[in-house]
């Protein structure tokens, strides 16, 4: 239980160095990512995005919330997370979230009747951290993988982790 602890609190440590990230939703036929500012992240991981009410990602969000969030930085870190979304046009929920930053996106503002909330309730998740020690530890393996014809040896719980939440 503690090593699962650990890695939870690992896995929101690493989720926490992102300000964007990929938003898969599901079509009938096909996933479709979008990048996606993060407006809001909880310590459990939950995690929220602004956008507009009348897109096509809100209307696959309200056929099937099952939802893929994923995140990249490099050849470092690597996140992944599962989990169930909604949407609402709760606006005292909005002004929580809202930074100047987005009237990019929403002209109008924080007023902008268009505005639509995306919450993802967090259910699992898998990282993989090549980060500082763990990118010399994991080119070491690689080397060695590569030489002697076998596969690199992953840290599980240090380098990669997955994680209930």
């Amino acid at each position: 239980m503690k090593m699962e602890s650990n890695q939870n609190q690992k896995f929101y440590e690493m989720l926490k160095e992102f300000d964007t990230a990929m938003l898969v939703t599901r079509l009938t036929d096909r996933l479709c990512a979008r990048p996606m500012a993060i407006a809001k992240l909880e310590e459990n991981c939950n995690i929220s995005f602004l956008t507009s009410e009348f897109t096509e990602m809100v209307k696959e969000i309200e056929a099937n919330p099952i939802v893929q969030v994923t995140c990249q930085r490099d050849h470092g870190s690597y996140l992944a997370l599962s989990g169930m979304a909604k949407t609402s046009q709760d606006h005292a929920e909005i002004a929580k979230v809202w930074k100047p930053s987005y009237e990019v996106w929403f002209p109008k503002g924080i007023n902008d009747p268009e505005l639509c909330l995306i919450s993802v309730t967090s259910t699992q998740g898998e990282y993989w951290d090549n980060r500082g020690v763990n990118k010399i530890k994991y080119l070491f393996n690689a080397v060695k993988a590569f030489a002697t014809g076998s596969k690199p040896n992953i840290s599980e719980g240090n380098q990669h982790g997955e994680v209930r939440l």
